[in-house]
């Protein structure tokens, strides 16, 4: 999510527009996993319509999407439908589902059906290569969002926790990177433990690369000052930064 500060903030809108030039350059295939709701209509609409994909999918039933289209008026030129029951890939997708869950007691027949589901069979899209990206939530809760794509897509070697962050746009410009920066974690781990915090400031300092062009820094936050305080909290982030040092990572933080 990028938060701006400031509305009027002709910065954040320069920072819109250079993200967009940079996604145009390497278009991703995305996969909206809520092919029902209007606004994901609208996103796969404008998607094409400003060339930031290679190709867009909309997941649900032909017929409902469709008449969700109609009714919103959305040109579908370039958005591609897709059905999860009429699916040709579907038996691999149910193998791949049941390998990922039989651990939990998951049958054949039971991963058979788990596919069809549009979360489920979205995040398999991704896990498989045919997909670079799922977007979803604007029906579905955080928690089925967050909880399908540890259990199906998995977080990338090294880190064991995934966290959320925000990219936070203001006109301050000592703020961040020329008044852009990210910050971690809102949403998905209220209390994180010295571990999370270490995989949470790893993540950040990659998204920080990878989607805001910059050369990261990260800060361990904390309500005490150079130890002017002593509380839990406090320790779980100082012990943060040891598993930093051990960790030999390749930013700055403090």
């Amino acid at each position: 999510m990028i938060l701006f500060l400031n509305r009027n903030n002709g910065g954040g809108m320069d920072f819109i527009q250079e993200l967009k030039q940079k996604v145009r350059k390497n278009p991703k295939t995305v996969i909206l996993a809520e092919g029902t709701e209007p606004r994901m209509h609208k996103a796969a609409e404008a998607l094409v319509k400003e060339k930031l994909v290679k190709e867009v999918f909309l997941t649900g039933r032909d017929s409902e999407v469709l008449a969700v289209a109609k009714k919103e008026g959305i040109d579908l030129s370039g958005i591609s439908i897709i059905d999860p029951e009429k699916f040709s890939g579907l038996d691999r997708f149910a193998a791949e589902y049941y390998n990922l869950r039989k651990h939990k007691g998951v049958s054949e027949q039971d991963a058979r059906e788990a596919v069809k589901k549009d979360l489920i069979f979205s995040a398999l899209h991704v896990r498989l290569g045919l997909s670079d990206g799922m977007v979803a939530g604007a029906v579905s809760t955080t928690a089925d969002v967050s909880r399908t794509a540890v259990t199906v897509v998995q977080p990338r070697p090294g880190i064991k926790y995934i966290s959320s962050f925000f990219i936070m746009v203001t006109p301050r410009e000592e703020y961040g990177e020329k008044g852009v920066f990210i910050y971690s974690d809102c949403g998905l781990i209220p209390e994180p433990s010295a571990e999370q915090l270490k995989d949470i400031a790893i993540a950040s300092a990659r998204n920080a690369r990878l989607l805001c062009g910059m050369e990261p820094r990260v800060a361990l936050l904390s309500f005490s000052t150079k130890g002017s305080a002593k509380h839990p909290s406090i320790d779980k982030v100082i012990k943060a930064r040891e598993l930093l040092d051990q960790g030999q990572v390749d930013f700055i933080y403090d």
